[in-house]
């Protein structure tokens, strides 16, 4: 049996801003005071290079204190926190290249902190979640969650001309392998538009397949992946409102 203890024991932290640039403050302002002594000025410097040394490192000080409170990642074996937002690590499904959530510890409309990468990360409600991190690897092997593959859903009317250019992309590989050209016309509106039904995974798109009906039956006209996304797979469970 895990007791609360156990899951309140933090196994990552990473705070939101280090302490170097008070410290490569002060070691600039001191700095400047002793090249001061040596020119004779210290005496009457002095207290103006301390009150600038006190202003200047304590306001960066104060700068830093804040973002660790409201950026600071920290693991425990039951959540993860990002400065207030709290997330039950439960609830954490995998991670989702390529989209796009709410950055947790920043307001609206503020973007990825400088110097951070978002770890995009799904929840259990399917909404999507930027963890600005340093260090993305060392928070996803901590947070022990692998890649989540793209759901299989209908695809939207204003998709299709973002599945022609999936079907163009994919079939540059045949070129690639000295295979192509490919006899078949280049995709247009209207032949992706007239399938029997098109499946697409991930949103925005990184594949689809076409089914079509044939003699009453469905056949598998067409199936195109990004280059980029080919060879991950892709989760056996239809999408909200889907098939």
């Amino acid at each position: 049996m895990t007791s609360s203890d156990d899951n309140d024991e933090v196994v990552y932290f990473e705070p939101g801003r280090s302490y170097a640039t008070a410290w490569g403050l002060g070691a600039l302002l001191v700095a400047g005071l002793i090249f001061d002594a040596v020119l004779g000025g210290a005496a009457t410097h002095v207290a103006a290079w301390l009150a600038a040394i006190v202003i200047v490192v304590g306001a960066d000080v104060l700068v830093i204190r804040a973002a660790r409170a409201a950026r600071s990642i920290t693991v425990t074996k039951a959540e993860l926190r990002v400065g207030d937002e709290v997330i039950d690590r439960g609830s954490i499904e995998g991670v989702v290249p390529d989209r796009e959530g709410r950055i947790l510890g920043r307001r609206a409309g503020e973007g990825l902190p400088r110097g951070t990468i978002g770890l995009p990360l799904l929840l259990g409600d399917d909404e999507t979640v930027l963890v600005p991190t340093r260090h993305p690897q060392a928070l996803r092997a901590t947070l022990e969650v692998g890649e989540s593959m793209p759901e299989v859903r209908v695809a939207d009317d204003h998709e299709i001309d973002d599945l022609i250019d999936i079907e163009l992309r994919a079939d540059t590989l045949f070129t690639v392998s000295g295979v192509g050209p490919l006899p078949d016309p280049a995709a247009s509106h209207e032949s992706v538009s007239d399938a029997r039904i098109l499946l697409v995974a991930g949103r925005p798109a990184v594949g689809f397949a076409r089914v079509d009906e044939v003699d009453g039956h469905a056949h598998l006209e067409q199936l195109s992946v990004l280059p980029g996304h080919m060879r991950r797979g892709c989760r056996q469970r239809a999408a909200r409102g889907g098939l």
